[in-house]
């Protein structure tokens, strides 16, 4: 093994952020992917608490969900519209998801909190590896999520019509949670792909980002809860 591997320049603070290797035009059109992160970030956490304390949303909130970002994909680029519909996306989201965060939140609130700094470790750590990786170096890993995805849709529609036992739940539950880390690192790799073969729709680019991030955090916070949970029954 390279000696250069334990060295302290490759983990130096400053190094760690320098991607050299990426064009300045690049450069910024990623601060605008991460800017509009950021943004539907925040709006998905105000969905779920308009959720939780205002009790906004009900049963056909996911669909109007999907038909918002359905409009989004379809809309132009050059359209108005695209920003308010990508938040409005990510607003919904949130209220999705608001009560399983309510039910995190009555088991023991510090499982939100953690399952909130965990998600944005691994979505940090594995946006970095990619960005400081070589710059296709896993895009070979879309056939292997695509298809580990495909069994995962097949786990949950078993799910619905009660055929799934608990043992695949587990098995879709961390298989989904290690592939969706797979596709923070395959997505942001082919972002930069896209943005330098002249794709820099920014907007389309940080909606696959964010729908990674709600992935992972959902996943997390559900083991998070499925531990507790069995906790409170051994200490029974």
């Amino acid at each position: 093994m390279s000696s250069s591997f334990f060295s302290y320049e490759s983990y130096d603070a400053p190094n760690l952020f320098e991607f050299k290797d990426l064009s300045a035009s690049t450069k910024r059109v990623l601060s605008k992917v991460y800017s509009n992160l950021a943004l539907l970030a925040g709006s998905c956490a105000l969905g779920a608490l308009g959720n939780i304390f205002m009790h906004i949303g009900g049963q056909f909130t996911g669909f109007a969900s999907l038909i918002c970002l359905l409009c989004f994909l379809n809309a132009d680029q050059k359209s108005i519209w695209r920003f308010p519909l990508l938040l409005l996306f990510g607003f919904l989201d949130g209220v999705s998801i608001g009560p399983l965060i309510n039910l995190a939140l009555h088991v023991d609130p510090s499982i939100l909190i953690t399952a909130l700094f965990a998600t944005f470790g691994i979505f940090v750590s594995f946006s970095l590896a990619a960005l400081k990786a070589d710059k296709r170096r896993f895009l070979y890993l879309g056939g292997i999520l695509g298809t580990s995805t495909l069994f995962i849709m097949i786990c949950s529609l078993l799910g619905m019509i009660g055929l799934a036992s608990n043992f695949m739940f587990n098995v879709q539950l961390y298989l989904g949670l290690l592939v969706f880390c797979g596709y923070v690192i395959y997505d942001t790799q082919l972002i930069i792909y896209q943005i330098e073969i002249g794709n820099k729709d920014d907007l389309a680019h940080a909606m696959h980002l964010f729908v990674d991030l709600v992935a992972i955090f959902v996943r997390i916070l559900i083991i998070l809860m499925k531990n507790a949970d069995k906790e409170k029954k051994d200490k029974k």
